[in-house]
């Protein structure tokens, strides 16, 4: 039960951690716009990722661990080097801060939710927005894929979340029947069901194909 690490060296608030998929390599990402690697076997420093020009808020590892992604309220998401501690591709293109980034399974694809109303998808190999998810009516708070990265989910403010197909960005479903703001928003690992979780103080199940609360 003890602390085999305490991890130090960011000048603001850390946001977020994750593991690296070989649990060898932590990364962070701060307040103080930068996001930072460190060795579990050492607990010491390994790169710092810097390029962000505001608060950077979310970070994880691509599923091979090369790569670590990075959302800022600077209105862009980062993929970064983790060996080189270099930034491959600037994610640009919403207009408002992107509070959640994530891999596609199989690490070709990003998708990015912002404040700005708006999701979009990403070539993690080229950095071009492939597709802009539109359709909800206030802030994105969550962004994520289902396991055979065929389908997103959306959780926002508007109270609902959304379904969509990642091939087209074409919206699939409409999760709606929260009375308040949604938190986030994840698939099961079948992909069949979707949860939500919201303000309105209840989690709801609904099918991914059919859009009702079972």
């Amino acid at each position: 039960g003890g602390c085999l690490w305490a991890i130090a060296g960011h000048g603001g608030t850390v946001t977020e951690a994750a593991f690296s998929p070989t649990g060898r390599t932590l990364a962070t990402a701060s307040l103080d716009g930068l996001a930072r690697t460190w060795s579990l076997e050492s607990g010491l420093g390994l790169q710092v990722l810097s390029g962000h020009m505001r608060s950077c808020v979310a970070v994880c590892f691509s599923p091979d661990g090369s790569q670590v992604l990075t959302a800022s309220s600077d209105a862009t998401a980062r993929l970064w080097s983790v060996a080189t501690g270099l930034c491959a591709h600037c994610l640009a293109g919403h207009g408002a801060s992107v509070n959640q980034a994530t891999f596609c399974p199989d690490g070709r694809l990003v998708a990015t939710s912002s404040l700005d109303k708006t999701a979009s998808v990403w070539s993690a190999e080229t950095g071009e927005r492939l597709h802009v998810l539109s359709g909800h009516g206030d802030f994105l708070f969550s962004v994520a894929f289902s396991l055979d990265g065929q389908s997103l989910v959306t959780a926002s403010k508007d109270c609902m979340a959304r379904v969509w197909s990642v091939s087209s960005g074409e919206c699939l479903q409409v999760l709606a029947g929260h009375t308040y703001s949604l938190i986030s928003a994840a698939f099961a690992p079948d992909g069949l069901a979707v949860v939500t979780i919201s303000y309105d103080y209840t989690a709801r199940i609904w099918s991914a194909f059919t859009g009702q609360c079972v």
